[in-house]
């Protein structure tokens, strides 16, 4: 079921986030904290295996063991948590999700069988294998052009064929192959007894592409089980694969053109004001994981949609007045610099609102801001706690600037 409650400014919903141990009311941007959290917790790295028990000390049949997915990883992925894939579509909330174009393909149904597509699978989850792939690919097809000569005397071939074993001998290869996850895994049995030769270089490249291609196989369907329970694969089949991945994930670079073009200025400001005009300024000359960092701080997600027509809601910049409000509601407006430079900007994630300060430059602009969105990381502005619900929490002042 998917809803929208008057007071969510917009924002499609399925649940009500509460957050324990901070002081904040879900109005859309706990909800879209939620799910940016939740996604990113989904694709931290595990901590690598040690030594002792290190990925290559044993070597499985991969027939028998299905994909590279650790019993660990199995865990993790359910078919509960995959829906959470077909919630923000459903509920338009944009998030950061770096799949490979192969698994995007699969989630729309689009054809990834063919050798070529899987080559290009194999080239973005792994390129140490890929252009290991191509180097023995190159050995083969010299080894075709040579059988298929005719004007070439049997000496000259003799030697270049001895040159080819000796480059392939060199690689010192056998029937196994490393996947993702630092498994080694038996192309076919028996195979770490069986050397690559230039006789069975071909059945190799075509055993380890197919290995490689289907080693996540089973969790891709525990992902399309979650996905296809929220977003009916017919709907899904109208999209292609990056239709699917701009809905999903929206923009991965911020681009602040397009964010200025949706925003909104508060009752008595203008675009013109030059506190105004030193924050855009500052806004484009930050790194992209900052850009990304503060639309995560104003907004609780760090993605922009693809265009004007999908912001559901528009930025919205108010001034930092000395009491704390809006400046239009204050009656007076602020003197630039000054008590102002030593204050914090503030934001409204529920509503992608911005109370920011009359900075004096670009540099104190800069400092504060990214101070901000690198440091404020939670929800804490819409009232206090009572000392019992404060779980987990020591050394925070109640006059702390959090996010709202």
């Amino acid at each position: 079921m998917v809803y929208s409650h008057p007071m969510d400014d917009g924002q499609l919903r399925s649940f009500k986030v509460k957050f324990e141990g901070e002081g904040v009311d879900d109005y859309g941007g706990p909800y879209r904290e939620f799910f940016s959290q939740f996604f990113a917790e989904l694709q931290m790295l595990h901590e690598p295996q040690s030594e002792e028990d290190g990925p290559n000390d044993t070597v499985t049949n991969s027939s028998s063991e299905g994909g590279s997915i650790s019993s660990k990883q199995e865990a993790m992925v359910s078919v509960s948590s995959c829906q959470m894939f077909g919630t923000c579509l459903r509920t338009r909330v944009c998030i950061r999700l770096d799949l490979a174009m192969s698994v995007w393909k699969q989630l729309v149904a689009e054809d990834d069988s063919n050798p070529e597509n899987a080559l290009e699978t194999l080239k973005e989850i792994d390129f140490v294998a890929y252009s290991l792939w191509k180097t023995l690919r190159g050995i083969l097809d010299d080894l075709k052009r040579l059988q298929s000569t005719a004007n070439i005397s049997s000496d000259v071939a003799s030697v270049r064929h001895r040159e080819l074993e000796e480059q392939l001998e060199a690689m010192d290869l056998d029937f196994t192959t490393v996947l993702s996850d630092g498994r080694a895994v038996e192309l076919c049995a028996g195979g770490t007894s069986i050397a690559v030769t230039l006789a069975n270089l071909d059945k190799y490249l075509d055993a380890m592409l197919r290995a490689r291609a289907q080693e996540t196989q089973e969790v891709m369907n525990i992902i399309k089980q979650g996905l296809h329970s929220i977003m009916p694969v017919s709907a899904l089949a109208l999209l292609t694969w990056s239709e699917l991945e701009k809905r999903m994930c929206g923009v991965a670079e911020v681009d602040v053109k397009l964010l200025q073009a949706n925003t909104e200025y508060d009752e008595g400001l203008s675009v013109n004001d030059e506190f105004i005009q030193r924050f855009w300024r500052v806004m484009e000359s930050l790194e992209s994981e900052d850009k990304r960092a503060f639309l995560r701080f104003v907004w609780a997600r760090s993605r922009l949609p693809q265009g004007s027509a999908q912001f559901h809601q528009k930025f919205k910049i108010q001034a930092l007045a000395s009491s704390g409000t809006d400046s239009s509601t204050a009656g007076v407006t602020p003197a630039t610099g000054g008590w102002m430079d030593s204050q914090m900007p503030k934001s409204h994630t529920c509503f992608f609102a911005l109370q920011l300060p009359r900075y004096s430059s670009d540099d104190i602009c800069r400092d504060r801001l990214l101070y901000a969105v690198r440091n404020c990381i939670e929800m804490d502005g819409d009232f206090r706690l009572a000392d019992t619900e404060m779980t987990g929490w020591t050394g925070i002042s109640p006059t702390d600037q959090l996010r709202i």
